[in-house]
């Protein structure tokens, strides 16, 4: 049974376009340094990580001006294979705020997986915030 869906949200400096294309184009400066992102509905991803993990994301959607949908094709992470990734983008004043929803991870509502999964995208975002802030993200 898929376990309730992991929800961050922050604000980000920039403005939704930019973030947009943070989100589209530019995962290598803040997700992961090994990446073939997917730049159109239907397009696959991958994501090679430093430690190894891999990740290929079809999107489902590319809404510049409000979201960026992905399936999780193939995950050597445990449980994500079939989840959905989701960034929201709401303007907030001259700021952006992004809600990333995680859904369908095949992990149970806690336990050792869902604890990484949840790590793993406070580092994602954290990486994304310092991207946006100093100039610098650290990709896996």
């Amino acid at each position: 049974m898929p376990s309730p869906a992991l929800e961050r949200r922050l604000v980000l400096a920039p403005p939704p376009a930019e973030v947009y294309r943070l989100l589209t184009e530019a995962q290598d400066r803040w997700w992961c340094q090994r990446v073939t992102p997917a730049l159109k509905v239907g397009a696959v991803a991958t994501y090679r990580f430093a430690d190894g993990e891999t990740l290929r994301l079809e999107a489902l959607m590319m809404d510049p001006a409000e979201r960026v949908v992905y399936r999780v094709a193939e995950a050597s992470l445990s449980g994500w294979t079939g989840s959905t990734i989701a960034f929201l983008l709401r303007p907030h004043l001259t700021q952006t705020s992004l809600t990333l929803v995680h859904e369908r991870l095949g992990l149970g509502a806690a336990g050792p997986d869902r604890q990484r999964a949840e790590q793993l995208w406070t580092l994602r975002l954290t990486s994304l915030t310092a991207l946006t802030r100093f100039g610098a993200g650290q990709p896996g």
